[in-house]
């Protein structure tokens, strides 16, 4: 027994408590009217602030002889039986793709 378009009885068939349909409505609150408000701000009365000035970037140059000096001790060579590449020691040379 699925009864449609009824409050009395839930999607299951199951009847509802009577407690929640017989609660009083709230009255309807009248409409207040508000005053007209413009969609776009006034920039107008806005503080205004000068931006920073155009200027190239400072040239820093980066020490990076560090980075060649320690990969100079490493191999980059193809994992054995896997598609991923691995970074091996100099000493481990002889035991790549075994």
């Amino acid at each position: 027994m699925i009864n449609t378009n009824t409050l009395r009885y839930d999607i299951h068939g199951r009847k509802r408590k009577s407690k929640a349909l017989n609660k009083c409505k709230r009255p309807q609150r009248t409409f207040k009217s508000m005053e007209v408000r413009s969609v776009h701000p006034n920039y107008e009365d806005q503080v205004q602030y000068k931006s920073a000035p155009l200027t190239p970037p400072s040239q820093v140059t980066h020490d990076d002889s560090y980075k060649k000096e320690i990969s100079s001790k490493y191999t980059v060579s193809i994992a054995f039986n896997k598609g991923a590449y691995e970074v091996i020691p100099d000493e481990n040379i002889k035991h790549i793709g075994k």
